[in-house]
């Protein structure tokens, strides 16, 4: 039979995935002949790095020493000896084990592996997969993934903030109508007319859009640096617990959360700032000091940072989640689509970010609601009584 992959003990992964935070998605074992059967563009799918799940057999050693003295059994000193042994037995168990892979590259190495048993047959192997691995791209792919392996820290994070900036300045101005909207400001702020309240400047209300970029921009940087950070340590940590072992997207899941929650001290100061000028509540000093210096700003800020949790960590694992798990789904199904391209991923990342915002919109509103409540004065409204006041005036 043809031969089946098994991933190595010392396989590691690079790829477009792992240039942030490292969550490949896991996909079945497939074998050399599956493989050289496929499409050129479907073989492209196992190019990137992903996991690989298999059921290993272990063995312990079960010691039953009930019958031997309390005090024997305590200091480890019954034998048979005595005429009182303690049973030993060898228990047969199983574990899922999930160890990062190239499928291509393990492919490939079977038949190197195949030369010094079968050289005819893997010459055979190694003509029909000449034309279809692609040698030289896969080796070409290999140097630029070592080259980013060997990147400093620095430079990771650094990408994350400019990728997370640009994508900030760009959608900053349908965040402004989302917060304007959610707090009922929407017919509020600069109509984009000129100073004499005549014709219309549609440049005067594109900027108005742009209003509190600089502290959206804020809340972007410090929070995804901090998120980078803890998600990849409690990562390597999760890992390591026994219970979690084979448990791959639940690691995911749990450090995601953890990103999120620690990167959630800095962005909610920040967002509390950018959404009191977006909703037109504040000028930009004002912002500032109502939200830093002020007792019921401050309040306000610390209510709305708790009921943002229930917004952003639910959408950080729905999108992570789906992200990997349609990845996965795709290569091990006959979709016929490479995965691996920056299209692509940006396509299931927009994917998982729609499902992810659709169900976090409500808590968005309810976050939106408690920071634009500061403009009614008083006491700062609670999470649970922005939830009652949103289902009073709109329902679900």
């Amino acid at each position: 039979s043809a031969p089946s992959f098994v991933p190595p003990a010392n396989a590691v992964t690079f790829g477009a995935g792992a240039a942030v935070v490292s969550s490949p998605g896991i996909v079945k074992s497939i074998t050399l002949n599956e493989f050289l059967d496929l499409s050129p563009k479907k073989q492209r799918q196992y190019e990137g790095g992903f996991l690989s799940c298999s059921t290993v057999a272990t063995h312990s050693v079960s010691v039953d020493d009930n019958d031997a003295p309390k005090n024997e059994r305590k200091a480890g000193r019954f034998s048979k000896k005595t005429g009182n042994s303690s049973k030993q037995a060898v228990v047969k168990t199983t574990k899922k084990i999930c160890q990062p892979v190239n499928v291509i590259d393990e492919l490939l190495k079977e038949i190197d592996v195949m030369a010094t048993e079968e050289p005819e047959r893997a010459e055979e192997y190694r003509a029909m997969a000449s034309n279809l691995s692609q040698r030289e791209r896969l080796i070409q792919r290999r140097t630029v993934e070592a080259a980013l392996g060997n990147q400093p820290a620095a430079i990771y994070f650094g990408c994350a903030l400019l990728g997370s900036s640009v994508a900030t300045f760009i959608m900053h101005p349908i965040d402004t109508l989302k917060v304007r909207l959610m707090g009922g400001k929407g017919g509020e702020g600069n109509e984009g007319s000129d100073s004499d309240g005549g014709t219309p400047n549609p440049l005067a209300g594109l900027l108005d859009l742009y209003s509190g970029l600089i502290p959206n921009l804020a809340k972007e940087g410090p929070a995804s640096a901090l998120y980078l950070g803890v998600y990849e340590y409690s990562r390597t940590f999760l890992e390591t617990i026994p219970y979690l072992e084979g448990k791959v997207l639940l690691i995911y899941l749990l450090a995601g959360s953890a990103g999120e929650v620690c990167g959630s001290f800095f962005r909610a100061p920040a967002e509390a700032v950018k959404t009191r000028i977006q909703a037109g509540l504040f000028d930009a000093p004002g912002a500032l000091q109502n939200t830093f210096l002020d007792p019921e700003g401050r309040k306000n800020t610390i209510n709305a940072w708790s009921a943002s949790l229930f917004r952003d960590v639910p959408h950080g694992a729905i999108l992570i989640a789906t992200f990997e798990l349609t990845k996965a789904l795709i290569v091990d199904s006959s979709v016929d689509v490479d995965v691996n391209t920056l299209l692509a991923e940006a396509v299931l990342g927009g994917l998982g970010g729609g499902l992810g915002g659709f169900v976090s919109t409500p808590s968005d509103v309810v976050v939106t609601t408690l920071i634009t409540s500061i403009e009614d004065g008083g006491e700062p409204l609670q999470p649970l009584d922005a939830v009652a006041q949103v289902w009073k005036e709109g329902g679900a």
